[in-house]
């Protein structure tokens, strides 16, 4: 599962404690970095994605509405769940 780096510490330990392998994706001032997200996607596995995009923690970065639009292009072409804790 694509996760942020840093992110909030309650909800990566309920994800680990369900499993699940969690893949770290950068944040820049922009959001989660699409980039990241697609080299693990390339590399297999990757099913869903957990992301807090409007007040991203601890970095208080908002995804930015183009890379949401692109966000969910990728998700729709390559059949993954996004996860929102907003």
């Amino acid at each position: 599962m694509g996760v942020e780096t840093y992110g909030y510490p309650p909800a990566m330990q309920a994800l680990l404690s369900t499993g699940a392998v969690l893949v770290p994706l950068h944040v820049d001032a922009e959001g989660v970095r699409l980039d990241e997200l697609e080299r693990a996607l390339a590399a297999g596995g990757l099913v869903a994605a957990y992301l807090i995009p409007r007040h991203q923690y601890p970095t208080t970065a908002s995804l930015i509405a183009p890379r949401r639009l692109a966000l969910l292009a990728l998700a729709r072409r390559h059949r993954f769940a996004l996860i929102e804790d907003d």
